[in-house]
């Protein structure tokens, strides 16, 4: 479990089943690994890979780059922003802001 307000930095690898608590930063280059939770109003940071089976909850912002990968789901109000690839089989929550230039690949659920 990673605590509030703690910042993660650059390619630290966040092993599977970690709780990434509200309001962490999760910097540039990251790995979230399977299963983990991304808590509300997380940053995660531009070149960001959130892996297979994460939940990335209400509030939280996916910068530029970010890759949000199989099976992710992606909870309401998020913000994704330009360049952001949303794949295979993720669901992206009621209210999900998807900026310009994001790539939603085939079988994303993307929801009203």
């Amino acid at each position: 479990a990673i605590a509030d307000g703690t910042a993660i930095a650059d390619g630290t690898a966040v092993a599977d089943g970690t709780a990434i608590a509200d309001v962490a930063a999760v910097a540039d280059g990251t790995a979230g690994a399977d299963g983990t939770a991304v808590a509300d109003v997380a940053a995660v940071a531009d070149g960001t890979a959130v892996a297979d089976g994460a939940a990335i909850a209400d509030g939280t912002a996916i910068a530029d780059g970010a890759t949000v990968a199989d099976g992710a789901a992606v909870a309401d109000c998020t913000a994704i922003t330009d360049g952001a690839v949303v794949a295979d089989g993720a669901a992206v929550g009621d209210g999900a802001g998807i900026a310009d230039g994001t790539a939603i690949a085939d079988r994303a659920a993307v929801a009203d």
